[in-house]
């Protein structure tokens, strides 16, 4: 299907596809292209599963608005509910849904390190400091985030790291588009005592805003081994 109807602006999981119009005459155009589309391409539809000019869909757990993307109810409405887990197998259960939900919980992969601490292979003791972890994130949970507009220029990018992940959270309007995060590996532990070291701030400015390029800018480097550097 992504092949089928590649080009078009749409989301294909599997066998389904979806597609978000801005307005009515949006929606109706993208529509016939899809449909063009399908008879060049020998594809059909069951019309019986099809949903047209609808304002809220529930796709793969997920609800698009003309809000947003939203969790799908049921899905937030199980970590609400779910029960401390009482063994690993179950805290694994736990921690694939909040990695399901993932793009709705900003800096996810910092705030589940206790969570994921007590899975690797040593005794099972839930204590407070992992009840505390999980409400956390449940806290965390956006509500819905915003649909990117390509012809907005303006983005802002939060980002933040702790000792034990990375986190990132695109906006645009102040709006959540978009939220990232993953854990350190021991070898970026290692690195960031190092860096912790050392002072630095980076200011980016548009080429068009430096007419004339500094020596140095432009300067070879022959060696480019940062320990010899050091």
């Amino acid at each position: 299907m992504a092949e089928a109807f590649e080009g078009l602006g749409l989301g294909p999981i599997v066998d389904d596809i979806a597609g978000v119009g801005t307005s009515k005459e949006n929606h109706d155009m993208q529509l016939k292209a899809v449909l063009q589309r399908a008879r060049e391409k020998g594809v059909k539809f069951n019309q019986d599963k099809c949903v047209f000019n609808a304002t809220a869909i529930s796709y793969f757990g997920q609800l698009l608005t003309t809000e947003g993307v939203k969790p799908d109810p049921n899905k937030t409405k199980e970590v609400a509910e779910m029960l401390e887990p009482t063994n690993k197998e179950e805290l694994q259960t736990l921690l694939g849904m909040f990695n399901y939900l993932s793009r709705y919980i900003p800096n996810l992969f910092s705030l589940n390190q206790p969570l994921r601490e007590l899975g690797k292979p040593k005794d099972f003791v839930w204590t407070k400091k992992h009840s505390d972890a999980c409400q956390t994130i449940s806290k965390s949970l956006c509500e819905h985030l915003s649909y990117f507009d390509t012809h907005y220029q303006e983005v802002e990018i939060i980002v933040d790291a702790s000792q034990h992940g990375l986190g990132a959270e695109l906006l645009v309007k102040d709006e959540t588009v978009a939220c990232g995060s993953r854990s350190l590996s021991d070898t970026d532990k290692d690195t960031l005592k190092l860096r912790k070291n050392y002072s630095a701030s980076f200011t980016y400015r548009p080429g068009q805003e430096i007419p004339v390029a500094d020596t140095l800018s432009r300067l070879h480097m022959e060696n480019t081994d940062p320990e010899e550097d050091l």
